[in-house]
């Protein structure tokens, strides 16, 4: 669990399904981090 943290996506991780990339995405929301996809 973190508190207004950022989760980054390196280039291949955003290379997942719709559907995981979306679960992931909702799961960072719900513990109230940001997503924040970077291309390394």
């Amino acid at each position: 669990s973190c508190n207004n943290e950022t989760f980054l996506l390196k280039k291949g991780e955003t290379m997942l399904l719709p559907a995981a990339l979306e679960q992931v995405e909702l799961k960072a929301v719900s513990q109230g981090c940001k997503l924040l996809e970077v291309y390394l």
